[in-house]
């Protein structure tokens, strides 16, 4: 699984909207976006804040 499935799988599976998680995270949706495309990637900084929102361990995010 490649990151951006990774990343909105778990929008998803919390209920998320890319607009509702931008206002979470205090980015853009567009961001979200890209990261979902695989265009580009989030910072370490935000996977830390995404593993606190979703309950889960850094290594979810791991692509396999």
């Amino acid at each position: 699984m490649i990151m951006g499935e990774i990343l909105r799988r778990l929008r998803y599976e919390h209920g998320f909207t890319q607009e509702e998680l931008s206002m979470e995270l205090n980015i853009s949706q567009q961001s979200i976006s890209k990261w979902e495309q695989d265009i580009s990637q989030p910072s370490f900084g935000t996977i830390v804040k995404l593993s606190t929102l979703y309950k889960i361990s850094i290594d979810e995010f791991k692509i396999r």
